[in-house]
């Protein structure tokens, strides 16, 4: 209460909390959610551009994708 009416200063510890709380970045806590989303999205489309995907069983791990678009026409 005290944090989230201006009574008590955040520091660094208390940001990694909620943030690990809440499963987002710290910096996200600091941004307009409207910023947060977007990157958020821009790093899914990253991700999915460099064919990385999330494993089919939901676990939060990565599994192993095809290789990635050769966008440069090196022929691999």
């Amino acid at each position: 209460s005290l944090l989230f009416n201006g009574g008590q200063p955040y520091t660094r510890d208390i940001l990694n909390d909620i943030a690990h709380y809440l499963n987002v970045m710290p910096h996200e806590l600091l941004l307009d959610p409207e910023d947060a989303m977007a990157l958020r999205r821009m790093r899914g489309a990253a991700k999915q551009i460099a064919g990385v995907q999330l494993a089919a069983d939901g676990s939060r791990t990565w599994a192993d994708a095809p290789p990635p678009l050769d966008l440069a026409g090196n022929g691999n």
